[in-house]
């Protein structure tokens, strides 16, 4: 009975394994397109494109998610109240900023939206390797503890260059608009959170493979 329980288990970790692999290859196939056409647009509309945002919303542009800060633009400050004062809506003074190509912001926008797509690229490329390198029999690899360590570094970078970003933006932003005060709405956080789960991860996953190396030496 308990060899047919290991062979079932076995059989459903396998197909996991297998599903998981199809499902980071379809992801990271798919963020390649995503990634190669962004990068032809980005550039046809670099040489092709107005820099007269005049003819919105006809006319090519990079967006930006903007918020203002300054007393004079912002709403009355006020809830709406739904479901028995349960649930309240804050109006906020949020944006969206167009940007033609040619521009600071809008060359600044195209640099930031290709690198973090090719960021994105670089840790589906280590997921790939990491589920292709490990299975059951050989759970331990040491070339898996150094991309799981990747991974984390490069969320971690993700998040400090988005803080970057939001200073640029915001300074040119400011530059722009006289009077007016606008920071650019960014969510900060997540991938350092995680990064900084993965990195004592990878460390955890060195010192079993260290483990299961010097086991298998010794049988």
């Amino acid at each position: 009975m308990a060899p047919y329980l290991w062979g079932t288990k076995s059989t459903t970790m396998n197909k996991t394994f297998t599903i998981t692999r199809t499902l980071i290859n379809i992801s990271f196939f798919s963020l390649v397109v995503i990634t190669f056409f962004v990068i032809c647009i980005h550039i046809l509309y670099l040489f092709q494109s107005d820099a007269d945002l005049s003819k919105l919303p006809d006319a090519q542009s990079i967006d930006f998610k903007v918020m203002t800060t300054s007393s004079v633009d912002k709403v009355d400050h006020h809830y709406d109240f739904l479901a028995g004062k349960k649930i309240a809506v804050e109006p906020l003074t949020t944006y969206l900023l167009h940007t033609a190509y040619r521009s600071s912001l809008g060359v600044l926008g195209m640099t930031s939206n290709t690198l973090l797509l090719l960021a994105g690229l670089y840790i589906l490329w280590n997921l790939r390797k990491i589920f292709y390198a490990i299975s059951l029999k050989v759970p331990f690899q040491e070339k898996n503890a150094r991309r799981i360590r990747n991974i984390g570094l490069m969320l971690i970078a993700i998040d400090l260059f988005r803080l970057l970003q939001y200073l640029v933006v915001t300074f040119l932003l400011n530059r722009y608009f006289d009077g007016a005060h606008y920071q650019l709405s960014v969510t900060l956080g997540g991938n350092l959170l995680l990064g900084l789960i993965l990195l004592p991860l990878s460390v955890v996953y060195k010192k079993g493979t260290e483990i299961y190396t010097e086991n298998q030496l010794t049988v």
